[in-house]
This record gives C-alpha cells, structure tokens and sequence, in this order.
C-alpha cells in the first residue's frame, strides 16, 4: 500500500465533506431544477407516479429509454414522498452523492498511483476545480444532480480497480455507470477494455469474446435494433435546430479547440516517458495509455462521419473522450510536479497539494461571495418566490393540463414548468433543442413551436387563444396582462384559463 493507512483514514474523515462544500462553491453554488436536471427530473418524477406527462412523454423518453437513471430517481423520490421528503431534498441528497462517490474514485486512484498521501488529496482537491472540458460539451461538474457525473466518478473508480484489482471488476464498475449515463460509461469501458486486452494475458480470450459480443449487439442495434437508421447524415431542417451547438462540430472548431486536446495528449505521453525512465510505469499503467490512446484513435475515425452529418456519430459525442484525457493529464500533472522519483520524500507533494487546495477554496468563495451571491450551497426546499407559488398552483389542476410559458422560462425564473410544475409546457427552449439531437421528430416539433412564442411577450389574446386551439393548451402563464379568463393570480403572475 502505498500511502499510509492513517493518511488515508485522514483522507476519509476530512477529505470528504471539504470535497463536497469545495466541489459545490465551485460550480457556482447548487442550484434545483436547471439545465440537463429539467429533462432528468420530470422523467424522474413519470417512473415514481408523481407527475404525468401525456404530451411531453415522447421527448423525455427520447433519452430516458437508453439509461436507467430516471428509473433510480423515480425510485429514491417515491421514497422520499413516502417518508415526507420532498422532491428538491431528494435530489440534493443525490447530488452530495454522486460528488461522494467521486470523492471515493479520486481517493482510490490517487492511492492506486501515487505514494504521498499528499499526492492523493491534490487530485481530489483538483477534481473539484470544475471547468469545461475543451469542445466536449461537458463541464468536469455541475451544480446540480446530474447522472453524468455520477457516471464519471464510476468509471474512475473503475480505473482505480483495474489498476489495483484487475479487469473483470472495474468492466462491472464500469456496465453500472453504463446503466446511468450510457455515452459517459461507453468512453471508459472502451478504454477500460482495451487496456484489459494489453495487461491481462489469461484473460485475452474472453475479453476478445465479451468484445465480440458487444460489437455484435451495436452492430445489431445500428442495422436493425433501436439505432437503425441513424448512420444517415442529419438534413438541413434538423441540423438548423441544434446549430449553436458547435461543440458537436469539428470542422466549426477554433485553433484552440484543437490545441488543449493536443496539450492533454502531450502532457500524459511526457508523464508516461518520464514514469518509464524512473522505472515507476507499471504494467496496468502502460496498458491505460493504450486505452487512453485506442480513444483518439476511435476519435479520429468518427471524425469523417461528423463532417458529413451522420446522425449516430454526433449523437455519441466521440468528443467527450476528452474528458478521460483530461483526467489522465490531471494525474499526470500531479505526479510531475509532486510524486515523481524523489520529490514524493521532499515537501514537494505538501505543497502542491496545498496549493491546489487554497486555490479551489479561493476560487470557491470567490464565485459564491462575488459572482453569485444569491445561491447557496444547498436548496432542500422550493424557494419563496411569487413563480414557485404559481408553480404550486400549476401543481393542483389536473395532471393531464397543457401550459404556455416564455420559452425562456427555467432559465428566467430558476425552474422550468416541467420540474415545478410537474404539467406539459408547450417549449422550453433551456432543455427541448438538446433533446432534439437524438431524435428528428423532436427537433421538428421544436423548429415547428419555437417561432411561434418567439415574442412571447408580445403575444395578443387572439394569438395566444389561436394557439390554445392549435396545441391544445389550457393554461398561460405570463407576466403581461390579457383580457382572457383568469385563474389564478399573485404578486407578479398572471395564469390565464384557456378553455
């Protein structure tokens, strides 16, 4: 064992909660209800049977049926109203969870490679410095539950376990993550995979067999399974409804999306030569670089299909390998400036972990005190607020209703109808747009409702009843006053009855 067991018990005691507080201040503050947590947690909410969703159900099964995230929220949610806990409680409590587990991956990784303790709680102080993975799409963190990051932190307690363990328990790390976020799992079973064929010589034969049998099911769900279809290239109509995602788009990359992927790729090839020459490159370590390597490689094939618009390539993201690298060139970088031969016995490790440290605590209170002073560092019940009251409100007509909102609205009033509500909303351009990638049929339904609210505070009576009939809505919400049936009223919204 490498580091100490009293610097690892220290690790757990410590480490833990200051990895949460510093991982959350990071990422701005926790924030309920927002981005990607506005599709998961209404299709959370459909599984427990606290909300219906009769119109809207085709867009959140779009994802919901490739993973079973939604099933496990619904699951800890229906427990939660069993016992009185609502819903925003539940969810923080899986956020603090999913940052505990990576807290576990990061601890037994850096156990796995380093051997200064100091080392190990560098690399989980730097996992907390949440920053946007270069033309991934992704951020290292977020502020709010999401099944991505709980996925992550597997699959690095999965590299941890091959290093330590072997291949066959870090591949059954590696399907559960896969069975919570299936792209994020997909990049370290690849890669897991690989180095499994390099290091694990007795097991070559059955790795190569469960190899085969997975390429022989993808291959199956590409010609005839739940994927067919989805080589052809995306049309015009669809590609003009997800445009602004650039990240998608390699051939609309700067110089400098190119560049950090290079600099993640140089800096791991100089840690591994440096490793090899100090003779501290060990056998497993050697064969992740393969895999780490296998991902460009997969990268660099599925770039011809993404410039020519092939739907399946842009729906896996081959750019999100980058977050692995990412990961590797952090390790690397750690144990450059503080692990390697020697400097593990000097204060060297102390003190870039210190450093590592305090600069995540400074930039923490800086983004909590300076930028967002308004949020806090936990939300376990629904703010006060005159569009929360109107949401409870929402929250009393029948399940089946169909509301009008701003199409901006989650992002204008901190949840959207769908989250708070728990009703049918006619766009929320926050979430709906993302959704369309996987599906075409989504992405016309939003190029379809998208003009047509596009002034949404201009809309006159007429408008809006023409719409109710078109769509059939039965409810606006708004905060400009209209001469049509109101229903209900507070402080600064207007809820409209449309039938």
């Amino acid at each position: 064992m490498r580091v100490s067991r009293a610097s690892a018990v220290l690790l757990w005691i410590a480490g833990a909660p200051l990895f949460c507080v510093l991982a959350i201040a990071n990422a701005a503050g926790y924030r309920y209800g927002v981005s990607d947590l506005a599709f998961y947690l209404p299709a959370g909410l459909q599984r427990a049977g606290l909300a219906s969703f009769p119109r809207d159900g085709a867009l959140l099964d779009v994802q919901s049926r490739l993973t079973l995230a939604d099933d496990v929220m619904g699951l800890a949610m229906r427990g939660g109203a069993i016992a009185g806990i609502e819903t925003p409680a539940i969810v923080y409590a899986l956020h603090v969870a999913s940052l505990l587990l990576l807290f576990v991956a990061a601890v037994a990784l850096g156990r796995a490679v380093f051997r200064s303790g100091w080392s190990v709680a560098a690399l989980a102080a730097a996992l907390t410095l949440r920053h946007a993975v270069a033309r991934a799409g992704v951020n290292t963190l977020e502020g709010y539950f999401h099944p991505r990051i709980f996925a992550f932190g597997l699959g690095v307690l999965a590299v941890a376990v091959f290093l330590r363990r072997g291949i066959w328990p870090a591949l059954v790390i590696g399907l559960l993550a896969a069975a919570v976020h299936t792209t994020t799992a997909f990049w370290f079973l690849v890669c897991l995979g690989v180095a499994g064929l390099i290091s694990e010589r007795r097991d070559r034969l059955p790795l190569l067999a469960c190899g085969t049998l997975a390429t022989g099911m993808l291959g199956y769900a590409i010609a005839r399974g739940p994927l067919a279809g989805r080589l052809a290239p995306m049309d015009a109509a669809w590609l003009s409804v997800i445009a602004e995602k650039d990240y998608l788009f390699p051939d609309r990359w700067p110089l400098s999306g190119w560049l950090v992927p290079a600099a993640y790729v140089a800096v791991v090839a100089a840690a591994a030569c440096v490793r090899r020459r100090a003779g501290e490159l060990r056998p497993r370590e050697r064969a992740l670089l393969g895999g780490a390597a296998a991902l460009v490689v997969i990268f660099m094939v599925l770039l011809p299909p993404m410039l020519v618009r092939s739907a399946l390539a842009i729906q896996m993201q081959p750019s999100r390998v980058f977050w692995i690298l990412d990961l590797f060139a952090t390790l690397s970088v750690i144990w450059l400036l503080g692990d390697a031969r020697g400097r593990h016995r000097t204060l060297a490790p102390a003190i870039v972990a210190v450093v590592v440290v305090l600069g995540s605590a400074a930039r923490g209170v800086y983004l909590m005190t300076v930028r967002f002073p308004e949020r806090s560092l936990a939300v376990l019940s629904p703010p006060d607020t005159p569009w929360e009251d109107a949401m409870r409100w929402a929250r009393s007509t029948e399940r089946g209703s169909h509301w009008l909102a701003h199409p901006d609205h989650a992002y204008l009033y901190g949840s959207g109808v769908r989250v708070s509500g728990r009703r049918d909303v006619f766009l929320e351009r926050s979430k709906d747009p993302a959704i369309a990638m996987y599906d075409r049929g989504i992405a016309m339904r939003v190029q379809e409702r998208l003009p047509l609210v596009s002034d949404f505070d201009d809309l006159s009576a007429p408008r809006v009843l023409d719409l109710a009939r078109r769509y059939d809505l039965d409810f606006l919400i708004t905060e400009v006053p209209l001469p049509l049936p109101l229903a209900y009223r507070n402080a600064r919204f207007n809820i409209y009855r449309l039938r």
